[in-house]
C-alpha cells in the first residue's frame, strides 16, 4: 500500500513538473513573439535594398513565376541588385505576400514567424542534450537575445540562419542520432543496445539539412562542417547504430537525404562561376597575398568571433547590423558563458574520475556536441573580409552561445544551492533583474533611439519609403518621375516596393540598366532615376526639352532649387531631406 501510495506521488510530482515546465515555455514563446512582432516597421524602420530585393523577387515569381530578370523558379540564385544571392528566403517570403501582398510589413513577416520557431527548437534540443532546466533557460536567454531579436525584425536572408541551423539538428536529436547514444537493454534483448533509431526522422533531418544550404551562404559553409565534426564525436555511437536494423536504415536515411540535397548545390559551386559571385566579391585575402597570409588572415577572422568587444560592446562595425546597445548579448550572459565554460569542465573532469553522469542524460555527448557547436559557429565567416566579425555571417553562434549560458546558469545554481539556498536565490535573483533591466533598455533603444540615428534612416530608406506612399495614389495621373539618386543607391528595388508596382509591367516595359558589377537601373516605366553627378544639369535639360508633360519629381531639397514641394520629408531631427515636387516640364509653372 505504502508503495502504491509513494508510486502515486511520484507519478503526480512528475505531471507537476511537466506542466510546470510547459507553462514556463508557453510564456517564453509568448515574450519571443512580441519582442519580434511588436512594431514591425519599427527598430529597424523602413526597408533596407537587400530586403527591398528579396521582397520584389519573391512578390515577380509569385505573379508571374519569373524573378525580376526574367528567369523561372530559380534554385541556386538569383541576380537580385547583381550579386547572385541565394533563393530560399525569397519562395519563404512567397506565402506571406500571397496574403498581405508587397509592403515592407509582407517583407518582414517571415522572419520572426521562423524566429519565434527557433525559440521553440532551442528547447527541445537543450533539453534533450542537458534536461528540461537548461532547454528552458537557454530557450528564455534566446528570446530576450538582442542578436536574434535585432536581425528577426527584418527581411533579410540572413534571418532566418538560425532556425535553418537547428531544425535539422532538433530532427536528428529525434530521430536518436545527435546527442542520444545507442546505450541501455532492451527487453526482449537485455545484453544489448536498443535499435531505437527512427529512419523517418533522419531522413527529414538530413532533408531539411539540405535544403538549409540553399540559404544564406554562410549556412552552406557551417552546416557541413558541424554535421561532419559531430558525427566524429559521436563514432563510437553511430558505429553501434550502423549494426543494428533500424539504426543503419536511420544512418542511411539521414545521409541520404543530405546529400540529395546538397550534392547539386555543390556541384554548381563547381562548375557555375556565378554563384561564387559574392564570395569573390567579398574575399577576406587579396589576390596577390600568399598562402601563409592567406591562413593568418582566416585564423585572425576565427579569433575575432570571441572578441568580447564582438560579444558585448561593440558588435558588428557596421552600426545597422548590431544591436542599439553595441553588443551581440546582453552583459547579464557574461558570467552565465564563463559558468557555462567550467561546468563543461567539471563534467569532464568529474566524467574522467568516474562520477555517476544524469539519469537519462549523456553529458559526456552533449557536451561535445555543445563545445563542436561552441568552436566552430565563425566558420561561415572566415573567408569574407569585414572590419569586424560579421554579425548576419555569424548567425549561428545565437544557439551555442546561449546554450552555454543556460548550462552555466544552471550549474552555478545547483553548486551555490548545495551550499547555501539563500545564497542561490539571491545570485539567481541578481541575475534576473539584470537580465529583466538590460532587456528593457536593448528594446526601448530599438524601439526609440535607434530609429532616429541618421544613418539607420538613410540606409534603411524610410524617406524615400514615405515619398512613395505619398506618389503611390498619384502615380497613374503622371507621365514621368523622376528620382534624384544622390544618397540613394539602389533607390529602383526600394520604390518597386514602396510603389507595389506590377511585376507584369515590370516585364513587359523597356527597362534601361547597367550589368556590370552592382546592376544600375535607370529607366522603366514611367520611372527616371536621374544620375547622382548630374541630377541637377539634367533637369534643367528635361524642363528646357519637354513639352507638357506632367512630371513628379522625388529629389533632395539642394537639388531642386527655390521652388516649392508637394511634401517636404523631415528626418527624426527636423532637417529636410526629401521633397516630392510637381511641374508641368517645358514651363515655368509649379505646384
Amino acid at each position: 500500500m505504502s508503495a502504491q501510495i509513494a508510486s502515486r506521488s511520484a507519478n503526480s510530482h512528475k505531471r507537476g513538473a511537466m506542466l510546470l515546465c510547459a507553462g514556463g515555455l508557453v510564456a517564453i514563446i509568448l515574450v519571443a513573439a512580441a519582442l519580434r512582432l511588436f512594431a514591425l516597421g519599427l527598430g529597424p524602420p523602413g526597408l533596407n535594398q537587400d530586403e527591398a530585393a528579396n521582397a520584389w523577387n519573391a512578390y515577380c515569381l509569385l505573379k508571374t513565376g519569373v524573378d525580376q530578370v526574367g528567369q523561372p523558379w530559380p534554385i541556386f540564385h538569383t541576380r537580385a541588385l547583381g550579386e547572385n544571392r541565394s533563393t530560399l528566403f525569397i519562395y519563404l517570403l512567397m506565402p506571406f505576400q500571397a496574403v498581405l501582398g508587397l509592403s515592407p510589413l509582407s517583407t518582414r513577416a517571415a522572419a520572426p514567424v521562423f524566429g519565434v520557431a527557433t525559440v521553440g527548437l532551442m528547447y527541445y534540443v537543450a533539453s534533450r542534450w542537458f534536461g528540461r532546466r537548461v532547454g528552458l533557460l537557454a530557450a528564455g536567454l534566446l528570446a530576450i537575445n538582442p542578436w536574434h531579436i535585432q536581425h528577426c525584425r527584418w527581411g533579410h536572408e540572413s534571418s532566418i540562419v538560425p532556425f535553418l541551423v537547428i531544425l535539422p539538428i532538433a530532427l536528428l536529436v529525434r530521430a536518436r542520432l545527435l546527442g542520444h547514444p545507442c546505450r541501455g537493454a532492451s527487453v526482449d534483448a537485455p545484453n544489448s543496445p536498443r535499435d531505437d533509431a527512427r529512419a523517418g526522422w533522419a531522413l527529414a533531418g538530413g532533408l531539411s539539412a539540405g535544403v538549409a544550404c540553399y540559404g544564406y551562404p554562410s549556412v552552406r559553409i557551417f552546416l557541413p562542417v558541424f554535421l561532419a565534426l559531430a558525427a566524429i564525436v559521436a563514432h563510437r555511437d553511430w558505429r553501434v547504430r550502423w549494426n543494428l536494423r533500424r539504426g543503419r536504415h536511420a544512418c542511411i536515411a539521414a545521409a541520404g537525404g543530405f546529400f540529395a540535397m546538397f550534392a547539386p548545390l555543390a556541384v554548381t559551386h563547381l562548375v557555375d562561376p556565378e554563384i561564387n559571385k559574392r564570395a569573390e566579391m567579398t574575399k577576406v585575402w587579396r589576390s596577390q597575398d600568399g598562402a601563409i597570409e592567406r591562413i593568418g588572415k582566416v585564423v585572425e577572422r576565427y579569433a575575432m568571433h570571441f572578441d568580447p568587444a564582438f560579444l558585448f560592446v561593440r558588435g558588428d562595425s557596421w552600426e545597422v547590423f548590431s544591436p542599439p546597445g553595441g553588443g551581440m548579448f546582453l552583459w547579464f550572459t557574461l558570467p552565465l558563458m564563463l559558468g557555462g565554460v567550467v561546468a563543461m569542465a567539471h563534467r569532464w573532469w568529474s566524467m574522467r574520475n568516474n562520477a555517476a553522469p544524469a539519469v537519462g542524460i549523456d553529458f559526456a555527448r552533449s557536451l561535445a556536441l555543445l563545445a563542436v557547436f561552441t568552436l566552430t559557429y565563425p566558420v561561415g565567416d572566415m573567408l569574407s573580409g569585414h572590419p569586424s566579425a560579421h554579425a548576419l555571417r555569424s548567425l549561428p553562434g545565437v544557439i551555442p552561445l546561449n546554450m552555454l549560458a543556460a548550462l552555466g546558469g544552471v550549474w552555478m545554481w545547483d553548486a551555490l544551492r548545495s551550499r547555501s539556498r539563500a545564497a542561490a536565490i539571491a545570485a539567481s535573483g541578481a541575475i534576473a533583474l539584470a537580465a529583466i533591466g538590460e532587456s528593457a533598455l536593448d528594446n526601448s533603444r530599438r524601439m526609440g533611439e535607434y530609429n532616429r540615428r541618421p544613418r539607420v534612416y538613410h540606409d534603411f530608406f524610410v524617406d524615400l519609403l514615405e515619398a512613395c506612399d505619398f506618389v503611390r495614389p498619384r502615380l497613374a495621373q503622371a507621365d514621368v518621375v523622376f528620382i534624384g539618386d544622390t544618397g540613394m543607391p539602389y533607390a529602383y528595388v526600394v520604390t518597386l516596393v514602396g510603389l507595389q508596382y506590377d511585376p507584369h509591367r515590370w516585364l513587359i516595359e523597356p527597362r534601361d540598366w547597367e550589368r556590370s558589377g552592382w546592376d544600375t537601373y535607370r529607366r522603366f516605366g514611367k520611372l527616371r532615376f536621374l544620375s547622382q553627378e548630374s541630377v541637377v544639369h539634367e533637369l534643367a535639360q528635361l524642363r528646357l526639352a519637354s513639352d507638357g508633360r506632367r512630371a513628379l519629381l522625388i529629389v533632395r531639397p539642394e537639388q531642386y532649387g527655390q521652388r516649392a514641394p508637394l511634401l517636404e520629408i523631415k528626418r527624426p531631427d527636423g532637417q529636410a531631406v526629401l521633397w516630392v515636387c510637381e511641374e508641368i516640364l517645358g514651363r515655368e509653372r509649379v505646384r
